[in-house]
């Protein structure tokens, strides 16, 4: 636990800070009043990815009760969500779209670690950020396409962004093949892997290595890990 933080709720709301970001929470019923406590969990073997738990002690009937418990993915690559939209805002001002949409989608899957119950403040801000990427992203290649540089032209379905099992942050491209060979569609993944920094450049720049996950024909995934370097 690298951070650990007691707050008192007042009227089912409750405003505090996590690494300096400010957050606010909303809750339905957690009694006339209470405490939150918010335990980091840091995992330094896993890249400090880090994860939050979350406990309310509420007074019910003159007694101190856990009300509500949650443990979520708060970080990534030791960064949390407005750390990750800070990042893709400087990268898009300086015109790299792959990259900022990357650590754009990244951060909006960590945005509200505890749901729509939290919230950081400047969420629109950082919303804002996500879209602009995505728009800037869109006019260079929108998914879904045909790879028509390699012969098979399979159909680039998505680009997101997650770690990977060593917890380091990841690109993942998601294409469907025509093939239902497991060979053919290893060999057809190489030439996939030789297009995707023509098809989004700057990829390699926000990780050395993607994901891909290939549907073949008959619906069957594969999942592929490729140096980009």
């Amino acid at each position: 636990a690298l951070n650990m933080a007691a707050n008192t709720v007042y009227n089912n709301q409750l405003t505090a800070t996590l690494h300096n970001y400010e957050y606010k929470l909303t809750f339905p019923t957690v009694g006339e009043y209470g405490y939150l406590y918010l335990m980091e969990l840091k995992d330094k073997a896993f890249n400090n990815n880090s994860m939050l738990l979350s406990v309310i002690l509420t007074k019910q009937s003159g007694d101190w009760l856990i009300s509500w418990m949650s443990i979520s993915p708060l970080g990534v690559d030791g960064k949390i969500a407005p750390q990750l939209f800070d990042v893709a805002k400087e990268r898009y001002k300086d015109s790299a779209f792959v990259e900022a949409y990357l650590y754009a989608d990244m951060g909006k899957q960590l945005l509200q670690p505890i749901g729509s119950t939290f919230e950081y403040a400047y969420v629109k801000n950082f919303r804002t950020i996500f879209s602009d990427a995505t728009e800037a992203l869109k006019k260079k290649n929108s998914p879904p396409f045909s790879i028509d540089g390699v012969s098979t032209k399979p159909i680039l379905q998505s680009l997101n962004a997650g770690p990977n099992r060593q917890g380091m942050l990841c690109s993942i491209v998601k294409y469907k093949s025509s093939l239902t060979d497991s060979i053919a569609i290893e060999r057809e993944n190489l030439k996939v892997n030789r297009e995707i920094t023509k098809l989004f450049p700057g990829i390699d720049n926000f990780s050395d290595s993607v994901i891909y996950v290939t549907l073949d024909k008959a619906g069957k995934e594969y999942r592929l890990r490729r140096s980009v370097k």
